[in-house]
């Protein structure tokens, strides 16, 4: 018992302790405006990417019916893009720019993307072995987080439409 009302004792003298002290401190006057700083260089964060890729470069992987784009470089794509915007790639199918995974009903260019770098694979839709593809122009266009976040419920599936929404150039 006495044990007991020891600890108490001391528990609420720490208590009274603790929630006593207490600094005060008083805001005094605003001090004089500070001089201008140098001007930093322009940038923006929020730019989106684009790249035009010709493929002329392909592989048939053994055993498999697809073949493979060499891996394409896409320093813009890092991991926030990848994880949290928007990365579309069109192919150019004769006059038009077509969102792909792009099929013709016959056969299917689907891109692959990771961290900085993408490939295509190119296969026909009744798995036959394929022929290669050779020249093959795709356009990707990289949204960051933040911009895609600007844009709810956007189609990205219009070329026309992205182009000149996000000021692309060709």
């Amino acid at each position: 018992m006495k044990t007991t009302i020891k600890i108490l004792s001391l528990s609420l003298l720490a208590i009274f302790v603790i929630t006593s002290c207490k600094k005060k401190t008083e805001v005094g006057p605003q001090g004089p405006q500070g001089s201008q700083g140098i001007q930093g260089e322009t940038g923006n964060a929020n730019v989106v990417s684009t790249y035009t890729i010709a493929l002329t470069s392909w592989s048939l992987a053994p055993g498999s019916y697809a073949y493979s784009s060499e891996d394409v470089n896409l320093p813009k794509l890092d991991s926030a893009a990848y994880y949290g915007g928007t990365i579309i790639s069109y192919y150019y199918a004769s006059t038009t720019m077509s969102t792909m995974p792009y099929s013709d009903g016959v056969c299917t260019f689907m891109p692959e993307y990771s961290i900085g770098s993408m490939r295509v694979l190119f296969y026909f839709n009744n798995h036959s072995t394929p022929f290669s593809p050779g020249g093959a122009i795709v356009r990707v266009v990289i949204i960051p987080p933040a911009v895609k976040l600007q844009y709810p419920g956007f189609d990205f599936s219009n070329y026309s439409k992205v182009k000149e929404t996000f000021n692309l150039k060709d």
